[in-house]
């Protein structure tokens, strides 16, 4: 059985070896996956990864799946004439064993280059910028991305805004358990996250028609030239 097993492995890598590019028609090209270089000195070792792995992350489609190097799903897709049906031997080995093959021009590398902009900027890197190229070579092609984050802005002020309602008065009653701190990055993720926080606490009082949506966190960042930006914790007028 052992033998067995190994010897069907062998033969599916050797099988899968065998070129899935000669399969493209004329002017194809077979999508191989994205690369994020994070450039500049701002950020340490530890924000630059963290950033392209977020970024790589996001970036679509996925290309086709690999093992050691190969693409076997994409092999089984190749060779498998389209099935008649929508079942039987046929449609399970080209829909189910197999995978479709990802090509370069189903990447749409602006709507890709905005996704890495929107990300870095909710992560507190506002002056971001984004550029790609496409290398390729023997029908398969790949796509770098370049993102400049410039400097990251960070939280100097953290107020949670007084009216005359109650509820009001139960949210700044939670103000020292807040998830906003000064100094910290601005971090959407945070932002939404103080959000919930809120809720739940004014849910636990008995405001139960409360919303996170109601609840309005506003960030300035053009009190300062250095980099900051304050936030403003309040309620929707409505």
């Amino acid at each position: 059985n052992i033998i067995y097993k190994i010897s069907t492995i062998v033969l599916l890598l050797f099988l899968s070896s065998c070129s899935n590019v000669k399969f493209l028609k004329e002017g194809q090209m077979l999508y191989t996956g994205a690369k994020v270089e994070v450039v500049g000195d701002t950020l340490t070792k530890k924000e630059r990864t963290e950033l392209q792995n977020a970024i790589e992350a996001q970036l679509v489609p996925k290309p086709n799946s690999s093992f050691l190097g190969l693409r076997p799903k994409l092999y089984f897709y190749n060779i498998t004439d389209e099935p008649k049906k929508n079942k039987g031997f046929k449609y399970w080995l080209k829909y189910k064993m197999g995978e479709k093959p990802v090509l370069l021009s189903d990447v749409d590398q602006e709507f890709n280059k905005k996704i890495i902009v929107n990300h870095s900027q909710n992560k507190g890197y506002f002056n971001a910028t984004s550029k790609s190229d496409t290398v390729s070579k023997n029908r398969k092609a790949e796509v770098l991305y370049t993102v400049k984050p410039g400097m990251r802005y960070h939280v100097s002020k953290v107020e949670f805004v007084k009216d005359s309602t109650l509820v009001n008065k139960e949210m700044r009653d939670t103000e020292a358990k807040s998830l906003l701190k000064k100094g910290d990055p601005f971090d959407l993720d945070v932002i939404i996250n103080e959000r919930q926080r809120i809720d739940n606490h004014l849910k636990e009082r008995g405001f139960y028609y409360i919303h996170p949506d109601n609840i309005i966190i506003q960030a300035d960042r053009t009190v300062s030239k250095k980099h900051e930006v304050e936030l403003f914790v309040k309620l929707k007028e409505n």
